[in-house]
């Protein structure tokens, strides 16, 4: 005999949303100075490397090169925002303002890895895709592009950072070209490599905001990496906006944070990586 119960439904929490691994909160950086966040001019340290010279040399041979320089950069902050509206019947806005701060830490790394890449809200900030940027070649698989920016991270003389999408991660991690023992993913090397699924911004394919301007951005085979010098963001305090809607019935809450994004545009390079490409 079959028993068949039945009753009113009941509510249960969904899956909670969690954060990437790898992502550029992270990896970089973090800070909160909200002095910051009325936007700051980045007095960066010096570029170049170390000269070499003999020291018994005198006179014009004794000449030494004093072309290096310190680069100052004016960087704006940006909002990133999170909104939510649903019924106001039997719930309450503290819980809502809950869940929206826990999606909203989810999230916004990516919304901020977005703005780093692409310059949306602020475009005159320095940002990966903007006119400074080095292609250094474009369609080789992941090995050859990898050398490549490790290589022009080298002629810093000093650490950088590589930034690269999910897609381009996996094609690393199939090369074993790269670590991923504990929070940070790292080359070979030791390079920190940001995983952003902000890096990659189109669901379709079609990279809008690729470097070469679109003409070649069909990326479900490939996808670009860069390479940086080292990041700093400033993380800014949280402010939670609610309202009710009493003639529908309605919350609406609004997570609001403020964010600027600094980093060394002493290098600021690129490469295309070919996924179907032998590593």
């Amino acid at each position: 005999m079959t028993i068949v119960l039945a009753g009113p439904s009941i509510s249960v929490d969904g899956p909670t949303p969690q954060a990437p691994e790898y992502r550029l909160l992270d990896t970089a950086e973090v800070r909160t100075d909200n002095r910051a966040l009325l936007g700051a001019d980045v007095w960066s340290y010096p570029t170049g490397l170390g000269k070499l010279y003999a020291p018994c040399l005198t006179g014009t041979f004794a000449d030494k090169d004093l072309d290096n320089e310190m680069l100052s950069s004016l960087f704006g902050s940006f909002g990133v925002y999170y909104p939510v509206t649903c019924s106001a019947l039997g719930l309450d806005i503290d819980e809502i303002v809950t869940r929206a701060r826990i999606t909203a830490d989810a999230v916004e790394s990516e919304a901020v890895e977005r703005e780093f890449r692409n310059g949306i809200a602020q475009p005159d900030n320095p940002f990966l895709n903007d006119a400074n940027l080095a292609i250094l070649n474009t369609g080789d698989g992941p090995r050859v592009s990898l050398a490549v920016l490790e290589r022009a991270i080298a002629g810093t003389g000093r650490k950088g950072m590589i930034h690269v999408d999910p897609g381009v991660a996996t094609a690393l991690a199939g090369a074993n070209l790269v670590t991923t023992a504990g929070d940070v993913m790292r080359t070979m090397l030791g390079t920190p490599v940001v995983v952003g699924h902000g890096y990659y911004t189109d669901s379709s394919g079609d990279d809008l905001y690729a470097p070469d301007g679109g003409t070649n951005a069909v990326l479900e085979a490939s996808g670009w990496a860069y390479a940086t010098g080292p990041v700093i963001v400033y993380r800014g305090r949280e402010l939670a906006l609610r309202s009710v809607g009493h003639d529908v019935n309605d919350y609406a809450v609004v997570i609001e944070r403020e964010y600027l994004v600094e980093w060394d545009t002493a290098l600021q390079a690129a490469v295309l990586i070919d996924f179907t490409t032998e590593p």
